[in-house]
């Protein structure tokens, strides 16, 4: 019985490190497409051609990809039924790290802030604003 349980456990390590291995890859790639983005911009290409919109479409997919597949690994091992406790690799700590800082830059930081009565109210305390009906 305790041979299963350990085959089983190498299995599911087996597997989740190949889970992380994968967004390893689509985090490469997307990488990739992000430079080729940023240089057709900046070099004055054409972004209407058919090229440079498959760049876009791939790098959009590859960001949702990464992004789904983060939330999965989070599930898999934040999971609260499970019995026994994950260890989480250094690859697994880096992608987390760098997810947590993409959510932190892709975030809509204006529906928290800018949009928030609170705000108005703290600039208008800290003197920004001139009055708090003008500033609504």
């Amino acid at each position: 019985m305790a041979k299963s349980s350990v085959l089983l456990e190498v299995n599911s390590d087996i597997k989740m490190h190949s889970f992380v291995l994968f967004i390893f890859i689509v985090k490469i790639l997307f990488v990739l497409f992000a430079i080729i983005h940023f240089y057709l911009m900046h070099t004055g290409k054409n972004m209407n051609s058919e090229f440079a919109q498959s760049i876009v479409y791939w790098k959009e997919r590859l960001e949702f990809i990464f992004m789904i597949s983060m939330a999965i690994l989070t599930v898999y091992i934040f999971r609260p039924f499970n019995s026994s406790p994950i260890t989480i690799g250094t690859e697994a700590r880096f992608l987390f790290f760098v997810f947590g800082i993409i959510v932190f830059i892709t975030a809509h930081w204006s529906i928290f802030i800018q949009k928030a009565k609170w705000f108005s109210i703290l600039q208008y305390v800290l003197g920004r604003n001139g009055a708090l009906e003008e500033s609504k």
